[in-house]
């Protein structure tokens, strides 16, 4: 196969990847705020929320097992079809195939807590699997990232590993938003109550997420560019300004729910009241598009994750 076309199937493979990441960490966060809700609502959200997890669970292990193969296909230097043979070369002797061994068995086991029979109720100990699993899974994609180069045990590597980890929360945390039915007009109050609290939870986590975002954004293109012109010549600062942009538009979206459309939410006693029910349907259609712009988002990140930072001449 020719390596234009390797080369972009190792890019979507990489977007699935954090896609379903993004899914499981939305599902556990949806988990965590609505904890010891017991509402029609609520179940309702948890219910959505564990499907989301197990989706998530199977995208990304599959996404993972193709990656395996691309990656065994590229240091072999072969055709993809006939790259198997080589797979367990590259478990045994490569850094990578040490690195997927780490994160197969820690995702391995946030995908077993999500399939036990009892997933149907809240337990502290699934939660704590679950995020151990999405962290060992995180960690070994960053010790293989451009990060890694000089140790895996290294500030570059716990920078990415945050990044990560953060870009991946606020996605899904805004996908599983794009998908909730808020409660109607007719819903119970306490409904309505509980589905209040879930989205200041949820603007609330995407703010922190996104201070985070920021942060280590910027540690690592100052870490990885040696100069800005050598980053703006290159394509893959071309790649980041459209990431930035896409960030961009999505933070603006954010701050349109945070700023604008929860708090007149909030001040409406019930959703049918005055702004209630234009409120309930603006702050879905907002997250939707904005889900929109961040997985676009997500696919520029893949390419940026799977090119060669600009080098200093």
């Amino acid at each position: 196969m020719p390596e234009g076309s390797l080369q972009t199937l190792l890019f979507a493979d990489v977007a699935a990847i954090h896609l379903g990441l993004a899914l499981v960490m939305g599902a556990l966060a949806c988990q965590l705020w609505l904890r010891g809700s017991d509402d029609v609502w609520a179940r309702q959200v948890l219910l959505q929320s564990r499907t989301a997890q197990r989706v998530g669970a199977g995208v990304t292990f599959v996404a993972s097992a193709l990656g395996l193969w691309m990656q065994a296909a590229v240091m072999g230097d072969v055709q993809l079809l006939v790259a198997g043979t080589m797979i367990t070369m590259v478990l045994r002797d490569t850094h990578f195939g040490h690195a997927w061994l780490l994160g197969l068995g820690t995702w391995a086991m946030m995908s077993a807590a999500a399939w036990s029979p009892d997933a149907q109720r809240w337990s502290i100990r699934r939660f704590v699997i679950g995020c151990f699993g999405v962290a060992g899974f995180a960690l070994s994609r960053s010790v293989v990232s451009h990060a890694g180069s000089a140790g895996d045990f290294t500030l570059a590597v716990g920078i990415d590993w945050i990044h990560l980890v953060m870009v991946c929360l606020w996605v899904g945390i805004v996908l599983m938003g794009a998908c909730v039915r808020l409660p109607t007009a007719d819903s119970a109050h306490h409904d309505y109550a509980t589905a209040m609290r879930w989205a200041a939870a949820l603007s609330s986590t995407a703010t922190g997420a996104l201070i985070l975002i920021g942060l280590t954004g910027i540690f690592k293109t100052w870490q990885s560019t040696p100069t800005l012109e050598a980053l703006a010549s290159s394509s893959y600062g071309r790649v980041l300004a459209v990431k930035l942009i896409l960030v961009a538009g999505a933070v603006a979206l954010g701050g349109v729910n945070r700023f604008l459309v929860i708090p007149r939410m909030f001040a409406s006693p019930r959703v049918g009241d005055a702004f209630g029910w234009r409120g309930r349907n603006s702050f879905v259609w907002i997250l939707r598009v904005e889900a929109f712009v961040l997985t676009l988002a997500l696919v520029a990140a893949a390419v940026l994750s799977a090119s060669q930072p600009p080098i200093d001449d």
